[in-house]
């Protein structure tokens, strides 16, 4: 067997590992391709292969990103077993998270490289990225829905809520949330990612109804809520990858166009042949049960707000008593990864002064129109600030699906079966699985 680079992908919260089997499809088909350019004399002579872990599905996401992470690594640990025992030897590594599981990626390189030796003195670090991941948690909006979602969203899914909504606290010592702690320059955490050479998060620009657009891109503004209303110009490649985007001015709309600009809506009225669903794809119907279906939908969403409610219930019951019986069982590595490195706060004073190269700091974009205003909190702005000024390899990537109803799906081509609009995404994931490739 030859020498093996691995590729961990990581499902998100309440997921599981067929949600991204064609992020593994189109990570196979990228390296196949660059494969038959080795012959050539081009490429590596690493053999790609693909590891989705499967011990934490559905509700078992729960538990919160230290433990969901320790899994991760267990399992990791017995891939790498078995490869070794088929004659294979792991040279390389790469690690995707995918929603949620990017948190636990993040969380998962650390465990790694706190082991003597480190983890990566034997397996190098290739490639780390990030999809429709919430690295700030998840942000607060002015609308009535947001300041809800913020005072039960931490209560919903135990540990794991309680680290997105930064209800938590690291450590009797560390009294900051999860969050805050992993994206200090001065923790390992980000250490440790600085130690893979290309850092890459890929973000909705428009309709992810899930993480929205500022915690996926570590970015302080959000230009793209409310496109509909603010008339942007959107302006992406054949994979529906943001090239750029502007604010016309009224008298503007209309001048200019060429093939390229994704013009969905503007003041000037709807453009375009494709019309985004208003409902979830689940609810839609053709004639004459659209209209059958009305005077249900009280009926069904009463219904379905118990049912959660019972069923959240239970799950985040179960959940504590999961926690509860690790912590009891084994040592707590949140203390032993929580130190600072020998030399880090020197290198942490080492900021490159420079920010990330790219067009995605948004900063400069100013609310417009019925745009919501983002109410990010001080601990949120330093994780950004964090992120630009210690991570030089950050490459940031924009995609837009304005036709998804919740394009958090659709941006890993989540179930093509039931939902054939994911397939709009297929051109991203191109890109990402490219990248990768092109990395060993």
């Amino acid at each position: 067997m030859p020498d093996i680079h691995l590729a961990v992908l990581i499902h998100g919260l309440h997921g599981n590992p067929g949600n991204l089997a064609q992020c593994e499809i189109e990570l196979v088909k990228a390296h196949q391709e660059k494969r038959s350019q080795s012959k050539q004399g081009n490429g590596s002579d690493l053999d790609l292969q693909v590891f989705i872990p499967s011990t934490f599905p559905g509700t078992l996401t729960f538990d919160g990103v230290e433990l969901l992470a320790i899994r991760v690594a267990d399992e990791l640990d017995k891939k790498i077993e078995r490869i070794g025992s088929q004659g294979g030897d792991v040279k390389a590594i790469t690690i995707m998270g995918y929603s949620l599981g990017g948190l636990i990626a993040r969380y998962l390189i650390t465990l790694l490289d706190s082991r003597t030796p480190s983890f990566f003195e034997r397996h190098e670090p290739i490639h780390f990225s990030t999809i429709a991941t919430p690295n700030l948690g998840m942000p607060r909006y002015g609308t009535k829905f947001s300041t809800i979602k913020h005072l039960v969203g931490g209560h919903m899914f135990s540990q794991t809520g309680a680290e997105l909504f930064s209800w938590d606290h690291y450590s009797e010592q560390d009294p900051r949330s999860l969050l805050e702690v992993m994206s200090d320059p001065t923790r390992p955490f980000m250490q440790t990612l600085r130690k893979f050479p290309k850092v890459q998060i890929i973000a909705n620009g428009c309709h992810d109804l899930t993480v929205s657009y500022p915690t996926a891109a570590i970015t302080e503004t959000d230009p793209f809520d409310s496109f509909e209303t603010t008339g942007i110009r959107i302006k992406t490649d054949e994979n529906s990858v943001v090239k750029s985007w502007s604010f016309p001015s009224p008298e503007a709309e209309g001048e200019g166009e060429d093939e390229t600009d994704t013009l969905v809506k503007t003041r000037s009225g709807q453009k375009g042949l494709r019309k985004r669903p208003s409902r979830p794809p689940f609810l839609e119907f053709r004639f004459p049960f659209n209209y059958l279906a009305i005077p249900l939908i009280p009926i069904v969403a009463t219904f379905f707000v118990i049912s959660a409610f019972i069923t959240l219930t239970i799950q985040r019951f179960r959940s504590s008593k999961r926690i509860r019986r690790y912590r009891s069982s084994r040592n707590n590595l949140a203390v032993r990864i929580s130190q600072s490195v020998s030399d880090g706060v020197e290198r942490a004073g080492d900021f490159l002064q420079e920010q990330v190269n790219g067009d995605w700091n948004g900063d400069d974009f100013p609310v417009r129109g019925k745009a919501a205003k983002l109410l990010l909190t001080e601990a949120q702005k330093t994780m950004i600030r964090n992120f630009n000024q210690y991570l030089p390899q950050l490459e940031r990537i924009v995609v837009w699906y304005p036709y998804a109803y919740n394009s958090h799906a659709t941006i890993v081509v989540r179930d093509v079966t039931r939902f054939p609009s994911h397939e709009d995404g297929r051109g991203g994931l191109k890109v990402w699985a490219k990248s990768i490739v092109d990395a060993v």
